[in-house]
């Protein structure tokens, strides 16, 4: 069964083409359950859409205890049913939550995109739906402008956004469960869906029905016009402000220097800039306020000399030519310790009856009755070279800094994360991260010393060759201070 509004706007945004392979993110709930009906319906009705591949992908948070063991069977026999491949990936939020220190909630949808984006690069396909629903959009509308935001706030959830595909954008959460219900499917409530004790379900429970009674039934619709109107405006907001930060903007050592001719641009661009200078100094958007900005843009008025003192380490100094915005020197400080020069050499060891890892390091117990130990420390590591590499020479392996499209491996399933997002989340300041130095073997960053060690190439039982790897760290004459 075909459902109309779904297919309209799958064909309005071009969101699925002949031979897309798309992971579906399916949580077992009445959005995802219509939106995995749709694209299998997608696939076999309509002649254009019969090649493209389809693969169900539910993570269990580690929350919820039997309720959500249940929704991983619900979603696994659902998959089955209609002859989709399932995967099925366990984690643990809230430990994860803790390390990382974001919140659960945060941690959830960090690691629900990251486990999409894994299974899409694993398959080889070349998208990822998820069932975001015109609600949805209304809701996050509503929030923002509660709670105070720019543009980029009120833009509504895309309905395409790079891999990121959201066909149920445009569909209401009733039609939804309508057609879900009309398609003779069922589906499961999250319980903490119901409770108010979240900011969003007040908004959904209250404040949207208040809305529909009260003022308009058509809200949603009318909000979801709105916020596709303020995207067309702040889509050419953010490109003029792109280029007026390359034609007025030049990159320096921890930062950027911003020419005084930035003062005749429309403040509304001149702020953009700023935006988006403050967020690349940073490696990152969140938390960086109308305040900073609007500081910043007051500064090039000011006396030279003059400085703020920003978020994140950050500074920004008038200087005679203009404004300067850098990383604070103790922050970079923190940093700079990353920065090593890296030699290794390649070890044979004779036959291996095992490996232990001991205090000081690793212990080989060979078949002969020999014993030998490496010592490892956090300036030297051992990796199995036969993991990385074939053949008898490492040409393999570099010591370089950072290259697009570079990995590093966070455990020994195979997960891994991209370098940039890595950087990002170990709070590294984007005017540093060329400069550190790492071991890789094609894109697989080994190690970052001074940091952490991947484990794609870990030490075990069939070891037979090392790769021993010792950092030297750089003075401050060769860090350039």
């Amino acid at each position: 069964m075909i459902f109309k509004q779904v297919y309209d706007t799958v064909c309005k945004y071009s969101l699925i083409e002949a031979g897309d392979g798309i992971v579906v993110g399916v949580s077992g709930g009445a959005d995802s359950v219509c939106l995995l009906l749709s694209l299998v319906s997608l696939k076999k009705e309509i002649k254009k859409y019969n090649d493209i591949k389809i693969c169900a992908v539910h993570v269990h948070h580690g929350i919820r205890g039997k309720e959500a063991d249940r929704d991983a069977t619900f979603t696994e026999n659902l998959a089955k049913k209609l002859g989709v491949p399932v995967r099925i990936v366990r984690i643990d939020v809230p430990a994860l939550s803790k390390a990382s220190g974001f919140s659960e909630e945060e941690t959830g949808r960090r690691e629900r995109y990251r486990i999409f984006e894994e299974v899409r690069e694993e398959l080889g396909f070349n998208k990822i739906a998820v069932a975001h629903n015109r609600d949805d959009l209304c809701e996050t509308f509503l929030l923002n402008l509660a709670r105070g935001t720019g543009l980029a706030g009120l833009s509504g959830i895309k309905a395409v956004n790079g891999r990121i595909i959201r066909p149920l954008i445009e569909t209401g959460r009733k039609d939804i469960e309508f057609m879900t219900a009309l398609a003779g499917a069922s589906f499961i409530t999250d319980s903490t869906n119901l409770s108010d004790d979240y900011t969003r379900n007040r908004i959904r429970h209250v404040i949207l029905p208040a809305f529909k009674e009260g003022i308009n039934e058509k809200v949603d619709i009318h909000i979801a016009m709105a916020a596709e109107k303020i995207n067309d405006a702040f889509c050419y907001i953010e490109k003029e402000g792109k280029r007026a930060a390359k034609e007025l903007a030049r990159k320096e050592s921890g930062g950027f220097s911003i020419d005084n001719e930035a003062v005749k641009l429309d403040h509304i661009i001149l702020t953009e800039m700023i935006h988006k200078i403050l967020a690349d100094v940073a490696g990152r958007q969140r938390d960086i306020s109308t305040v900073h900005i609007n500081a910043v843009a007051d500064l090039f008025f000011e006396e030279t000399g003059s400085h703020l003192d920003l978020i994140y380490g950050m500074k920004a100094e008038k200087t005679y030519s203009g404004v300067r915005i850098f990383t604070d020197k103790s922050v970079r400080e923190k940093i700079y310790f990353n920065l090593y020069d890296i030699n290794f050499e390649i070890i044979d060891v004779p036959e291996v009856a095992k490996v232990k890892r001991t205090e000081k390091g690793l212990l080989f117990v060979y078949k002969d009755g020999n014993k030998e130990e490496f010592a490892e420390n956090n300036c030297t590591k051992f990796f199995d070279y036969d993991k990385i590499c074939t053949g008898v020479c490492s040409s393999c392996l570099k010591v370089r800094t950072r290259e697009p499209g570079d990995y590093i491996i966070i455990d020994t399933k195979g997960h891994s994360r991209k370098l940039k997002e890595y950087f990002i989340d170990a709070k590294v300041p984007s005017a540093v991260r060329d400069d550190i130095v790492l071991l890789a073997a094609e894109k697989n960053v080994l190690w970052i010393p001074g940091m952490r060690s991947g484990e794609g190439a870990r030490v075990g039982a069939g070891t037979t060759r090392l790769v021993k790897a010792v950092a030297i760290k750089k003075t401050g004459e060769e860090n350039g201070r």
